[in-house]
C-alpha cells in the first residue's frame, strides 16, 4: 500500500521543510509556472475574441450548492471566525470554481472535502509566521476541525494535503481531485487562470453572490507580507516570476462580471434585478442626435480616423501587429521547429518585417492616414534576418555583433516613436507604443548582456587544464590522488563547477576528474556543433589520454551524462572498472517513460527559443539561486555559464541529437561483473511515469550492481549539501569493490 504524497507542496513536505523551497524545488517550478502563463495568455486572449469554451459550457446551478454536513458547518464556524469579510467571500468564491470546473471535466470528488477545504485554504494567510508557509497554519486549523467533527485520518490527510498543495503552480490530478479542484477554483479568483472553461453567467452569479469587495487590494497586500516572511517560499517565488502580480493585476474574472454588470446598469457585486426602466433608456441612448460637427475642429486626425470610408486604421494597425507575432510564431515553433539560432532568430525578423510592410501597404491603400514610417524597421528587419539566414553566423560572431545591434535598435525605436506620435492619429497610437516600448527595452537588454558576457569571460578563471583533442581544446580539472580515477560525466547544461560537492569528497580518497564537453563551459567549441554520443566519447578518451590519465576508471554519469556514460563503456569497455548512474537517463526512454516522447518534442521547441532570447538579457532577471543550491564561486560559475547564449545553444545542440545518443548507448548490453551503482532520485520516482522500470533496467546491466534511491530532487544529487553524500557514498563504494574486487553493499 502506498505511503501519504511526500512531493512538493505536500503536507509531509510541508511538515518537513516549512515551506522553505530549495533551488532544485524552484528550478523544478519554473516548467509549470512557464506553461502556465502560456495557458493563461492563450486562454485571455480567447475570451477577447469570445472564443472561449466557456460561452458553450453549462453546469448545473445544484453543483455549485456548499454541500451541508457536520464539516462543513464546523468549517464556516472557523472561517467566519479566522477570516476577513473579504478572503471569506473568496473562500466560497473558490470552492465554487473549483466544483464547476470539477463537473466540467466531469471528476468524481468529495464535495464535503473541497468545501471544508476551500473554506479553510487561506486561514494562515491573514497571520504569518517568520519562516513559516501560511498554509501550515491553515493545514493546523484544518486538522483541528476534523478531530472536532471525528473526521478519517484518511479524509483528513486529504483536506489538509490540498490546502498545502493549493497554491504550487504544479498540482495535477495525480495530487487527487481535492487538491486538483481546490488549486483549479483558487487560481480562477486569484489570477483568472482557466475563467474561459466556465460560462460567463456563472462567473457572474457567483461574485454577485460573494462580492469582492476590495479583494485585489487585500489579498495583494496579505501576499506581499507573506513572500516578505518567508522569502524561500513559494509566494516569493510566485511574486518574482510574475505569476501573481501580472495575473492579479490583469485578472478577467472581476473585469468580466464588472463589465457585466454596469452594461445591465448594476452595481459590481449587486445580484441583478428586473429594472422596467432599462429598455427606455437603452431606447434614448440609441436614438440621442449627436452633436453637430465643430468646423474649428473638423478635420482633426481623430475625427478623420473614424469617418466612412476613411478606413479602419485601428484596425489595420492590430491585424499587421497580429500578422507578424503570429507568424513569428509559426515560423519558430512549427516549421523550423528545432532548429539552429541563426535560422530561428533570421525567420522571427523576416515575420517582424513582413507585418511592419503590411502596416504600410495597407494604411497606404486602405485609408487617408498612410504609416510610410513603418517601411523602416521593415527593411532594417528583413535584411538582417536575410543576413543571419545566409551567413549562418557562429556564437563568436553573433557575440560580437551584441555590440552594434542594440544601440542601432535604440535609435530605431526612439524614431519610430516620435514617427507614429507625427502620423498615426487618436488611440490607435497606443496600440504601437508597447511594441516600441519592448524594442527600446530588447536594446537595452542586449547592451546589459553583452557587458555581463564580458565580464564573466574575465572574472572566472579556468581550474585545471585545457588540452587540444583535435580542433577544439576540452577543460579537465582534476584533483586528489589514487586508484582507480573517478571521471564525471555531466548532465544536459551542466558544467564542470556543477560536481564541487562532488570533486571535494571523493578527491579525499582517490583521483577524481571533471570535464566540459565541447561548448560547456572552458571548452572550446567543436568544429562540428551537433555531437552525438560517439563524438562525445571519442573527445573523452583523447582528453584523458592527452592528460596522461591512466585508466581503468570509474565512471559517473547525471542525467544525460549517464548516457555518455554507456556510449564510452561500449566503445572502450577495457577502460571501464567500474560505473555510477546518479538518476542517469535510460537509452529507452522512448519507449518506456510514456510521457517523453511529447516532452521532448516540446523541449526542442522551446530550447531552440532561448539563445535568441538570452541575447536579450532575458536570461540575467533570473537570481543565482534559480540555478544552484552550491557555494560561491561555483554557483556564480554555473550561472554564468548557463544564462549565456553559447551555453543555450549548447543545450539545443545535444538535445536535438539525443535521440542518436539513446541508440549508441543501446549497444551496451551488458557490465558483466563490473560493479555499477544506480542511484535513483524520489522526485523522478514521483513525478515520471516509468521512471522507477527505467533505472531497474539500468540496474540489470551489470550482475554486481546496487540500486538505490535517494530522497532528493534530480539536480539535488549534486547541488544538495546532504543528497549529494549519497551521491559520494555511491562513487566511494565503487572505488573501494574495484579495489577489493569485493561484492558492492546492497
Amino acid at each position: 500500500m502506498n505511503g501519504p504524497p511526500t512531493g512538493l507542496g505536500t503536507l509531509h513536505w510541508v511538515d518537513r521543510t516549512d515551506g522553505q523551497l530549495s533551488a532544485a524545488e524552484r528550478r523544478s517550478l519554473l516548467r509549470p509556472l512557464a506553461r502556465a502563463h502560456a495557458v493563461n495568455a492563450v486562454g485571455r486572449l480567447s475570451m477577447l475574441v469570445r472564443l472561449n469554451s466557456g460561452r458553450r459550457a453549462q453546469v448545473a446551478p445544484t453543483r455549485l450548492l456548499p454541500p451541508d454536513s457536520v464539516l462543513t458547518r464546523a468549517a464556516q464556524v472557523q472561517a467566519q471566525r479566522l477570516l476577513s469579510p473579504v478572503l471569506l467571500h473568496h473562500s466560497h468564491r473558490t470552492f465554487a470554481f473549483g466544483a464547476a470546473l470539477g463537473a466540467l471535466e466531469n471528476l468524481e470528488f468529495d464535495r464535503e472535502l473541497l468545501f471544508a477545504a476551500a473554506l479553510l485554504h487561506d486561514i494562515g494567510l491573514p497571520s504569518p509566521v517568520h519562516q513559516v508557509d501560511f498554509t501550515v497554519g491553515s493545514a493546523r486549523v484544518a486538522r483541528d476541525v476534523a478531530e472536532d467533527v471525528g473526521l478519517s485520518s484518511a479524509a483528513t490527510e486529504t483536506m489538509r494535503t490540498a490546502i498545502t498543495l493549493h497554491h504550487s503552480p504544479n498540482v495535477t490530478l495525480a495530487d487527487v481531485p481535492v487538491a486538483y479542484l481546490l488549486s483549479a477554483g483558487a487560481a480562477v479568483d486569484v489570477v483568472g487562470l482557466r475563467s474561459w472553461q466556465l460560462p460567463p453567467d456563472l462567473l457572474a452569479s457567483v461574485v454577485a453572490q460573494h462580492p469582492r469587495l476590495g479583494f485585489k487590494r487585500e489579498f495583494a497586500a496579505a501576499f506581499r507580507t507573506e513572500a516578505h516572511r518567508v522569502p524561500r517560499g513559494r509566494a516569493k517565488f510566485l511574486r518574482s516570476y510574475g505569476a501573481f502580480d501580472l495575473g492579479h493585476q490583469a485578472r478577467p474574472v472581476h473585469r468580466l462580471t464588472r463589465s457585466r454588470s454596469i452594461c445591465r446598469g448594476e452595481q459590481p457585486g449587486v445580484p441583478p434585478t428586473l429594472d422596467t426602466t432599462t429598455h427606455e433608456r437603452e431606447t434614448a441612448m440609441t436614438t440621442t442626435t449627436p452633436p453637430p460637427r465643430n468646423p474649428l475642429t473638423a478635420g482633426t486626425p481623430a475625427q478623420i480616423a473614424d469617418e466612412p470610408g476613411r478606413g479602419h486604421i485601428g484596425r489595420i494597425v492590430a491585424a499587421s501587429l497580429a500578422t507578424g507575432l503570429l507568424g513569428a510564431l509559426v515560423l519558430t515553433l512549427v516549421v523550423f521547429a528545432g532548429a539552429a539560432e541563426h535560422v530561428i532568430t533570421g525567420t522571427a525578423l523576416l515575420a517582424f518585417a513582413f507585418g511592419w510592410a503590411l502596416l504600410a501597404v495597407l494604411s497606404t491603400r486602405l485609408t487617408s492616414r498612410p504609416q510610410r514610417w513603418a517601411l523602416i524597421p521593415a527593411a532594417l528587419m528583413g535584411v538582417t534576418g536575410l543576413v543571419l539566414l545566409v551567413l549562418a553566423p557562429a556564437n563568436g560572431a553573433l557575440t560580437a555583433a551584441g555590440w552594434v545591434w542594440p544601440p542601432v535598435l535604440l535609435v530605431l525605436a526612439a524614431w519610430m516613436g516620435v514617427a507614429l506620435r507625427r502620423a498615426l492619429p487618436g488611440r490607435s497610437r497606443w496600440l504601437l507604443y508597447p511594441v516600441v516600448g519592448l524594442l527600446a527595452a530588447g536594446a537595452v537588454g542586449g547592451l546589459v548582456e553583452s557587458v555581463v558576457l564580458a565580464r564573466d569571460q574575465g572574472t572566472y578563471d579556468m581550474p585545471g587544464t585545457s588540452y587540444d583533442v583535435g580542433g577544439h581544446r576540452l577543460h579537465l580539472n582534476c584533483v586528489g590522488t589514487g586508484s582507480p580515477t573517478v571521471v564525471l560525466e555531466s548532465g544536459l547544461s551542466e558544467t564542470s563547477p556543477m560536481w564541487t560537492r562532488i570533486t571535494s569528497a571523493v578527491g579525499r580518497t582517490t583521483r577524481v576528474c571533471a570535464y566540459d564537453r565541447a561548448g560547456q563551459g572552458w571548452s572550446d567549441d567543436a568544429q562540428t556543433p551537433l555531437q552525438d554520443g560517439v563524438a562525445i566519447a571519442t573527445d573523452l578518451h583523447t582528453l584523458l589520454d592527452r592528460a596522461h590519465e591512466p585508466g581503468p576508471y570509474v565512471l559517473v554519469g547525471h542525467s544525460t551524462g549517464g548516457v555518455y556514460a554507456q556510449v564510452y563503456a561500449a566503445r572502450y569497455p577495457a577502460e571501464v572498472a567500474g560505473m555510477v548512474l546518479l538518476d542517469s537517463a535510460s537509452p529507452d526512454q522512448f519507449t518506456v517513460l510514456p510521457d517523453f516522447a511529447g516532452t521532448y518534442s516540446a523541449s526542442r521547441r522551446l530550447l531552440a527559443v532561448l539563445p535568441g532570447l538570452a541575447r536579450l538579457g532575458v536570461a540575467q532577471l533570473a537570481p543565482t539561486a534559480a540555478f544552484s543550491d552550491l557555494p560561491s564561486p561555483a554557483a556564480d560559475q554555473i550561472r554564468a555559464f548557463a544564462t549565456s547564449p553559447r551555453g543555450m545553444r549548447n543545450v539545443r545542440d545535444e538535445h536535438s541529437v539525443l535521440g542518436d545518443a539513446f541508440t549508441q548507448a543501446e549497444a551496451l548490453t551488458t557490465l558483466g561483473g563490473t560493479p555499477l551503482v544506480v542511484v535513483t532520485a524520489t522526485e523522478n520516482l514521483q513525478t515520471t511515469r516509468g521512471w522507477s522500470a527505467a533505472q531497474d533496467r539500468l540496474a540489470a546491466l551489470s550482475s554486481n550492481s546496487s540500486h538505490r534511491v535517494a530522497d532528493a530532487t534530480h539536480v539535488g544529487l549534486l547541488d544538495d549539501q546532504h543528497a549529494s553524500e549519497v551521491s559520494v557514498r555511491a562513487i566511494d563504494d565503487v572505488v573501494q569493490s574495484v579495489r577489493s574486487g569485493s561484492l558492492l553493499p546492497r
